[in-house]
């Protein structure tokens, strides 16, 4: 599985590994963990960490070490003949699997502790060991389990054999290489575990997320039949009744009361218009997440107050795109406001402003109608309970000014 944006992060032999296809990421297998799980795990940040940083303990640290103790003045002169072919076999091998090659974690075990074997026959017990603990270090980090009991018993065969083949056994050389190698072991497992943990945390947020939006769906559905209910039902009923009495009067001979129910058709008719156009509006997608949030607000005074007849002015300032997050909510608070407006206000002038061209966005929206008593409507009347909760949500202030007879303006202000 590739790793997304780990490019940027690649050392020079990742990057040159990858001209050639070797660059992509292998899930590390290990039985019981879902196959999300390991390709998340793949993927995570710790994995590529440790990637780049084996890469360098294998190209920088150990394989100069290992070649250069070759050369010392005590080693025998074949020794410096048999210990770089030992490491040709040996960088190759991490060099693949560290690139991720689909490869099995066994043929570097064998890769790695079959050279460290002969050179131990040899007589060669040195800076060559520094595999071993790398070995079962990764195998514990990146393999399964029984690969990484493998690793860990090669591992400590190789030091088995060493003591071995001495003249006299010397504990403390057995004691030192083998703790080191269950350490080196414990430390894989532990921070596979971590990168196992962080992995399903944020699996299980995106879960979460996911049903967050989901509710949110469903409560807008709910909302939107509440207002087909409230609103376009009520309206058509009404029509009906207008119809139904107009049918009646003409059954009598009475025309006089026709008129008037036809007026009251047509009135209701336009009422029930509006209503639907504004629905209408909210179930279509808006250009919010293509556009942003000036060209949403621009479209829904055109799509919408326009054509319910009101004038409108719509002011912006500032090019640059705002958080998604904070495009939604004010977005939904100017659509509650705007909504406000063609139900309450009776106004014939709207004006709407954003200015985000600060590290502060406002939003100032400001009608003609017939305003209202704030104090009044300071529980939540006319969805204002929704826009401060939204402000709230943006950790911003909200502003109302409004006095019957003399329009209303809202002003918000938030943090980008």
């Amino acid at each position: 599985m590739s790793a997304p944006g780990a490019a940027g992060h690649q050392t020079p032999l990742l990057g040159f590994l990858s001209a050639f296809g070797l660059g992509k990421v292998v899930a590390p297998a290990a039985t019981g963990e879902p196959a999300a799980i390991l390709a998340a795990f793949a993927d995570s940040e710790m994995f590529r960490w440790l990637r780049r940083w084996a890469v360098l303990a294998v190209v920088a640290i150990v394989t100069p070490l290992t070649v250069l103790t070759a050369y010392a003045d005590e080693m025998p002169q074949f020794h410096h003949t048999a210990v770089p072919l030992a490491i040709a076999v040996i960088v190759p091998a991490w060099v693949l699997e560290l690139s991720g090659v689909r490869l099995p974690r066994l043929a570097l075990i064998a890769a790695t502790v079959l050279p460290n074997v002969w050179l131990t026959l040899i007589g060669h017990d040195n800076t060559n060991y520094l595999w071993l603990p790398l070995l079962v270090a990764w195998i514990g980090f990146s393999g399964t389990r029984a690969e990484g009991i493998a690793a860990l018993a090669s591992a400590t065969a190789v030091i088995c054999l060493d003591i071995a083949l001495q003249s006299r056994v010397v504990w403390a050389f057995f004691f030192y290489w083998t703790v080191g190698f269950l350490f080196a072991w414990f430390m894989g497992l532990v921070l596979r575990r971590q990168v196992v943990l962080v992995t399903e945390l944020g699996l299980a947020r995106g879960e979460t997320e996911q049903r967050a939006r989901q509710v949110a769906v469903l409560e807008e559905r709910q909302r939107l039949s509440r207002e087909l209910h409230d609103s376009v039902t009520q309206s058509l009923y009404g029509v009906s009744l207008y119809a139904e009495a107009g049918s009646r009067a003409l059954a009598e001979g009475d025309v006089e009361p026709v008129a008037t129910n036809l007026r009251d058709i047509g009135e209701t008719t336009q009422e029930a218009l509006g209503e639907m156009r504004l629905l209408l509006f909210e179930l279509r997608p808006p250009l919010l997440q293509e556009h942003g949030l000036a060209a949403a607000l621009q479209s829904r005074l055109q799509a919408v107050e326009a054509r319910s007849g009101l004038a409108t002015e719509f002011v912006s300032e500032g090019e640059e795109r705002l958080a998604p997050d904070t495009e939604q909510e004010l977005y939904r608070i100017a659509q509650e406001a705007l909504n406000n407006v063609l139900k309450h206000a009776h106004a014939a002038h709207v004006t709407l402003r954003l200015n985000a061209a600060t590290n502060r966005v406002t939003l100032d929206m400001a009608d003609d109608g017939l305003g209202f008593d704030p104090s009044v409507q300071s529980t939540g009347g006319m969805g204002l309970r929704g826009i401060r909760e939204r402000v709230e949500r943006l950790g911003g202030e909200l502003r109302i000014e409004s006095s019957p007879g003399s329009g209303t303006r809202v002003h918000v202000d938030v943090p980008r």
